[in-house]
Formats: structure tokens, C-alpha cells, sequence
């Protein structure tokens, strides 16, 4: 049929955009069990009503008897029936409407069948009406309802499911955009008497691969004010075809690090100047403040860390997170907390204390390792509950292991040794006081253990003893100093902080790392100040090269004050990097205290405010300046990121929503620029073109905007002979018989004036409209 020969690829794309919309509306509102066989069969049902209206009943009278006739029949049946339908209307639609509005609002799980009446009513007459402006006013019409779409849900609470089918959503656009302008050029051709040899496969073809790379490396560009890295490619793939039998995932899309709080992002090489920013990341609900964990890293390379090991096991609905073994002393108190992210906070880390066990969030599918670091597959946007143990508060960091020690060693008498777990099993030696500094002879073979509990350590936790071979020998011989006079691993460990904290200073404007130098050693004898990236590599690896099992976490320390409703507020300046080193194995296996070896950005900040206040005192009090006349020292601003009235705004001097609002005018304006500049070519085009039948197609063009449209089933000199200008209708004669010539007799006669014919018809469209609407349908296409 040829009817629907011409307009069969246009239903396809128009199809496949409706159900891209279906699609987010299903993941942006939760609508669980959706089915896509009765909606399919919903928009078939509008291509029915389309066709019934445009192939049957062609003529503008019939198709106003029967919908006339539909809505006599459908009234009579009203009246008739008025209670039952008042009834039917009452309860299906308006008050399910009213209760879905309410789950919505409150971002709750709704059910497919809720929805079903109002599909059932909506999605067929719109289909209709999509249908009926692509083919009669705006070919591309669909184009503009998706992103309609796409942009309602962005500036709702769904916009996190906009930027997770951001990729699809480009993908669509753009293949449906070049398909449709490939049909529209090669009509155009067709009616220009152009002979069109091309074949739609190709076409078909480079769209496919054209839209599939621009949307790919648009998924890559910047993003919410930070750039995702080139390796999300891979990992998307990795992620999305893993094998589901092994139960692993590397689900590193959106994975927090350092860099996603204003640290350096270069992937290559830690450390360099950063400057933090003070936005609100999530509140927490708790007894006290955590280290919570984002990222635990294990293997340096001496420039970066990295996981040697990138597989997670995934989490099965509400069970505990199996394959976390903390040892027999683990189950004697529990507890937990609640983090509330932010809405600006884009990630799909769940952040997670020591000694996690269970994570309770509405994200379904949920990855995690055994550190453990839990990974959701998609952004995490809700409130999420994390379970812990808690071990009775004594082995949270290395100080409470020192200070539990130190209090048992004072009662031991009464206490029996395997009832001490700060005892610290794990206390290597070295084979001989020069084997620390040999650089060659592997961590694990410098030492004997005490028992053979200790070798589980080189045959189970090995990775956390991997050292890199550029680290220098001044390190060694550093380290191997400092722990000289340690008898414990705990001691060691303490001295080994006690000296980065003594003599390295904190600061944020560091210089960067030559490529040719360690980053340790160019820490700890050359720039000799840093943050926490730079004193915790160090406190991980030299642990290491004394023999302690240790790792690099990423993530955020909890300050210790609470806000007005009782919570926690973590922002970027509380974004840190720790270490964390292993207490013991088999009884104590898995257990990890917290080693911290510098302060966060935001109480390196009060600090050096506290430092402030006292010296504006004491100048205040020995007769100086007043203390509101003294200002803060630069090299304060600096570390903060922030000038002079910026407490105003966290973020920056635009609020989010004049960004918006920028960004959408800056779309506008774009694309008014890309229409005028059309228009202009296509007049320069026409100006200089030699033929007549490009100036006739022009006039056709254009004087649809104001209702004079030639049928298809017409001829033109039948259309131009019922025009009523007659200044119009002798201009189109003239047209019809120049482009007739052309095409059968290969030229014409006729020698027209391009510029008189161009300006007559576009005074005439002036006159006829008004100025207004006339530059609306000229440069911003409203009418086509």
C-alpha cells in the first residue's frame, strides 16, 4: 500500500521514540511490572486511529461527521449511564490519579496497573496527534516531544535516570534526526525532477555508526561540573556483558575518588595543587562520627593507586553480605547508621564504615568486596541504612588499639591473653637488623613470624605487603630508623605517624610531582608538605616495608558537630584518603584498624582559623587594630577555594538554577543562529541557482504556512489556477511552466529575475501573516 510505504519509516522512529519515553517514564516515577505488549499494542492502536482519519477519510467533512457522530454516541451513552460512568471516572482516573500524584511526590514504587486506564486513554490519541503534526505541519516533531520529555524529567526528582539514559536518549535523536532529514532531501530531490541513485541501507548504516560514536564520546565530555574518565568506556561494556554466573561485577560507572571532591584528577600521578570546594555531599545519621570508606586501593605503583583486583561478588536482595569473615569476636555488638546523599552529589559509591555487613538501599542490584566497598549499579539518590559491628569501640583507629592496650597491660593479671584482641597478633620481625633496608628480598621473606598464625598474612593479605621497586633507598632507610626501637606492629605503625606528623606540614598548594620522581620519596625529601594523599600513601607503604599489612581508603570523615536536626553535614572538604592496616588473621581475620596520619581540608580550616582568632585576640588585647580590621591571610583563601563574600554561596556565584536557566537560553539561542544561518543559504542558494524548478519548490515551501497547500493527488497547474492573488497566481503560472520546460525539454525559455521573485513572495507572506509570525515560520521553522 503506498500510503503506508511512505510513511512506514516515519512510524518506526516515531514508535521507537515513544517507547524511549515509556522507558523513562518507567525508571524516572518507578513503575514496577510495566509492560511493554499492552502499551505497544496501545500506540499500534493510534497508528489505527491515524490511518482510519487520514487514509479513509480523506476528506476535512467526513472526518468531522465521525468524530461528531463518536461524540454523540459516547454523550448519549453518558447520559444514559451517567452514574456508572460518573463512578467509573471517580475511581480509576481522578482519585488514582490524585494517589499516583501523592507516590510520585513521595518518590515510592508505583505498579503498572495503576496506570493502565490512563494509557488506555492517552497513549493512542497521542500517538494520533503525533502522527497527524509530523505529516501535516513538523516532520520532526517527535524530535521535539522526546526532548520535551527528556527535559520534564530532568528538572523533577527523576533527573538521575535522565543522565542514565542520557546515551540512549542521543543515540535515538540522532539516528531518528538523519534518517528523517535523508527522506526529507531525497523527496526534495524527487521533486526537483533529480534522478536519486542512493541507496538506504549506506544511509541506514552511517546512521548507525555516526550516532552510536557521538554519543559515546558525548557520555565522556563534562558532566555536572566534572568530566567522567576515558576508562568509563570500557567499563561500561565490562559491566554489561560480565558473565552473570560468576556473581562478580566491576560496576565502576560514577565510582567515587578523590577527584570527584576537587582533587587532582589526573589518573596518572597522584598529588599536585587541588582546590576544594565546601558543597554538601550527605547527612549522616549516627552515635558519633566515621571514617566511611569509598574506595580501598591496595596496589602502588610508586605514581598512582590502583585495585589489583577489580571483581565484586553481588548482593542477594536483603542478605547479609556473604564472603566477610571478621573473625570469632565479631558478633558482640552491632550498629548503624543512615546516610542521606545529596541531590548534587552524583554517585553510585555507597559509603560504608569499618566492619560493614549489610546495606539497605532502594537501588536493587548492589556490588561489593571484601574491604568491604559497596557499589549500586545506578546513582545513588535515596536514603540508604548501613549495619556494622562495632567492637565495643576499641580498634576504630590505632589510637584506641594503643590506648585499649596500654589499659589492659595495666590489669593483665585478670585477664587472660585470648580475651586481649589489641594484643595484636601480627608482630613480624626482622630476620636481621640490615635486611629492612635491602630493597631487593621481599617484604613477606624480611620477616619470621611469631606462630603460624602469622603466615596467613604472606599467604592471604600479600597484596597489602606489595611494595613497588622505585622506591628509593633512602625510604627504607627511613622507615627502618624510625621502627628501630618497635617491638610491636602497633608501635611501629604509631611511630611511623608520629613522625609524618611532626615533620611534614599540611597544605593544599603543593608543586607538582616531576614525572621522573617517586612520589614518596619526592614527598618526604623534597616537597616535604602535602595533604592527605601525600602523608597516608606514605603511612601505607612505609607500614608496608615494616612489615604491616596496610591499604589506601578513599572517602569522607565525618566532622564532629552535628546540625540543627540532629545530623551530620559531610561536604567535599571533608573528602579524605586513610590508611587502614590489618590486626590479625584466623580469630581476628579481616580486621582492620583505621591509620590517619593527617587532618581533613575542612579542620586543617579550623585550625588555622583557631590560629586566626588568637592572634587577632592578642593584638586586639595588646592595643592593636580591632580585630574585624585584620583579614584573613591569603594562603587561607587559597586552601579554601573561596574569596570574599562567598559564604553567600557554596558552589560558586550562580545558584543551580540560573545555571540552568543559562544553559537553556544559551540552547536557544544556538538554535535560532543555526535557523537563520539556514535561511540565509538557502537564499544565497537560490539567488544564484540558474533553474526555475528550486524557486517553484520554494514558493510550494513556504506558502504552506499560511494554508495554500497543493494536494498530491493535483496537478500544479490545476493548484495555481485556484489561487485568488492574483499577482501570486501569475508568479506561480510562470514558475509551473519555467520548471515544466526544464523537465521535459531539458531547458527553458524563460529567464526570471531570482530576487524579484524571492522578495515578492516574501512580502506577500509578510502582509498576509503579519511581521511576527511571518519571522517566526521564516527562521524558526514553526510552521514546518
Amino acid at each position: 500500500m503506498k500510503w503506508i510505504k511512505e510513511k512506514l519509516i516515519y512510524i518506526v522512529l516515531i514508535y521507537v521514540n515513544l517507547n524511549f519515553i515509556l522507558r523513562l517514564l518507567e525508571k524516572g516515577i518507578y513503575i514496577e511490572n510495566f509492560n511493554y505488549g499492552f502499551t505497544s499494542l496501545l500506540l499500534l492502536m493510534g497508528f489505527f486511529i491515524y490511518w482510519f482519519y487520514d487514509y479513509l477519510l480523506k476528506k476535512g467533512r467526513y472526518k468531522v461527521l465521525f468524530t461528531l457522530f463518536i461524540f454523540i454516541i459516547g454523550g448519549a451513552y453518558y447520559f444514559k449511564k451517567v452514574k456508572f460512568v460518573n463512578g467509573i471516572i471517580n475511581q480509576y482516573i481522578f482519585k488514582n490519579i490524585i494517589n499516583l500524584n501523592d507516590l510520585i511526590y513521595e518518590q515510592a514504587t508505583t505498579y503498572f496497573y495503576q496506570y493502565k486506564i490512563i494509557f488506555i486513554l492517552i497513549i493512542p490519541l497521542t500517538t494520533a496527534l503525533i502522527l497527524w503534526v509530523t505529516f501535516r505541519f513538523m516532520k520532526k516533531f517527535i524530535l521535539t516531544v522526546t526532548l520535551a520529555a527528556v527535559i520534564a524529567l530532568w528538572f523533577s526528582a527523576s533527573y538521575t535516570t535522565v543522565k542514565d539514559y542520557l546515551f540512549i536518549y542521543i543515540f535515538i535523536s540522532l539516528f531518528s534526526f538523519i534518517i528523517m532529514d535523508y527522506i526529507k532531501r531525497i523527496q526534495k530531490y524527487k521533486d526537483e525532477g533529480v534522478k536519486v541513485s542512493l541507496k538506504f541501507v549506506p544511509i541506514l548504516i552511517y546512521a548507525l555508526i555516526i550516532s552510536l560514536v557521538i554519543s559515546k564520546v558525548s557520555i565522556m565530555l563534562p558532566q555536572e561540573y566534572k568530566g567522567h574518565e576515558f576508562t568509563y568506556l570500557g567499563n561500561y561494556f565490562e559491566n554489561k556483558f560480565a558473565p552473570a554466573e560468576s556473581q562478580t561485577s566491576t560496576a565502576n560507572k560514577d565510582r567515587y575518588k578523590l577527584s570527584s571532591s576537587g582533587y587532582s584528577n589526573n589518573d596518572k600521578r597522584l598529588g599536585g595543587p587541588i582546590s576544594l570546594n565546601y558543597q554538601d555531599v550527605f547527612k549522616v545519621k549516627s552515635d558519633k562520627p566515621y571514617y566511611l570508606k569509598g574506595n580501598a586501593l591496595d596496589f602502588y605503583d610508586g605514581n598512582k593507586w590502583t585495585k589489583s583486583n577489580e571483581s565484586y561478588y553481588k548482593k542477594i536482595d536483603s542478605k547479609n553480605m556473604e564472603f566477610l569473615n571478621y573473625g570469632k569476636k565479631s558478633m558482640d555488638m552491632k550498629n548503624s547508621l543512615i546516610i542521606y546523599p545529596d541531590k548534587k552529589f552524583k554517585t553510585n559509591t555507597i559509603f560504608v564504615p569499618n566492619y560493614a555487613f549489610n546495606v539497605g538501599v532502594a537501588e536493587k542490584i548492589l556490588f561489593y568486596d571484601k574491604s568491604p566497598t559497596v557499589l549500586s549499579e545506578g546513582t545513588v539518590t535515596k536514603p540508604y541504612n548501613v549495619d556494622f559491628y562495632k567492637y565495643s569501640d576499641i580498634i576504630d583507629t590505632i589510637e584506641d588499639v594503643r590506648d585499649y592496650r596500654n589499659k589492659v597491660s595495666q590489669i593483665k593479671n585478670n585477664i587472660e591473653t585470648n580475651e586481649m584482641p589489641m594484643h595484636y597478633l601480627l608482630q613480624p620481625k626482622p630476620k636481621n637488623a640490615n635486611i629492612l633496608s635491602d630493597k631487593n628480598t621481599l617484604i613477606e621473606e624480611k620477616f619470621s613470624f611469631r606462630n603460624s598464625e602469622d603466615f596467613e598474612v604472606a599467604r592471604n593479605y600479600g597484596e597489602y605487603l606489595q611494595v613497588p621497586k622505585n622506591i628509593s633507598q633512602r625510604t627504607y632507610d627511613l622507615v627502618k630508623d624510625i621502627t628501630k626501637d618497635s617491638n610491636t606492629s602497633i608501635e611501629k605503625v604509631l611511630e611511623i605517624k608520629k613522625y609524618l606528623t611532626k615533620n611534614y606540614v599540611y597544605d593544599l598548594q603543593v608543586s607538582v610531582v616531576p614525572e621522573n620522581s617517586e612520589f614518596i620519596d619526592y614527598f618526604l625529601f623534597v616537597e616535604k608538605k602535602g595533604y592527605c594523599t601525600y602523608f597516608n600513601t606514605a603511612m601505607t607503604v612505609m607500614s608496608r616495608i615494616a612489615g604491616v599489612p596496610a591499604r589506601y581508603v578513599e572517602g569522607f570523615k565525618t566532622p564532629d558537630k552535628k546540625d540543627a536536626t540532629g545530623l551530620y553535614n559531610v561536604s567535599n572538604s571533608d573528602a579524605h584518603a586513610w590508611s587502614e592496616v590489618l590486626l590479625g588473621t584466623l580469630e581476628y581475620s579481616n580486621m582492620w584498624t583505621i591509620v590517619d596520619a593527617s587532618p581533613t581540608a575542612s579542620e586543617d580550616m579550623k585550625r588555622k582559623l583557631k590560629e586566626l582568632e588568637k592572634e587577632q585576640k592578642n593584638i586586639y588585647n595588646s592595643g592593636g587594630n580591632g580585630v574585624n580590621t585584620i583579614h584573613k591571610p591569603q594562603n587561607i583563601i587559597d586552601d579554601t577555594g573561596l574569596g570574599e563574600g562567598a559564604s553567600e554561596s557554596k558552589v560558586g556565584v550562580l545558584s543551580d538554577s540560573q545555571i540552568k536557566a543559562m544553559n537553556i537560553l544559551t540552547s536557544i539561542i544556538l538554535f535560532m543562529l543555526m535557523r537563520i544561518i539556514k535561511v540565509l543559504k538557502r537564499r544565497s542558494k537560490l539567488l544564484k541557482s540558474k533553474k526555475i524548478a528550486p524557486l517553484y519548490n520554494y514558493y510550494i515551501y513556504r506558502l504552506e504556512e499560511v494554508g495554500i497547500v497543493k494536494p498530491e493527488y493535483q496537478g500544479d497547474l490545476e493548484f495555481v489556477s485556484g489561487i485568488r492573488n492574483l499577482g501570486l497566481k501569475e508568479k506561480m503560472k510562470i514558475l509551473v511552466n519555467g520548471a515544466y520546460e526544464e523537465n521535459y525539454s531539458k531547458h527553458s525559455e524563460a529567464t526570471l529575475n531570482n530576487v524579484e521573485y524571492y522578495e515578492f513572495l516574501e512580502i506577500y507572506l509578510k502582509k498576509y501573516e503579519g511581521r511576527f509570525q511571518y519571522l517566526l515560520n521564516k527562521y524558526l521553522g514553526m510552521f514546518k
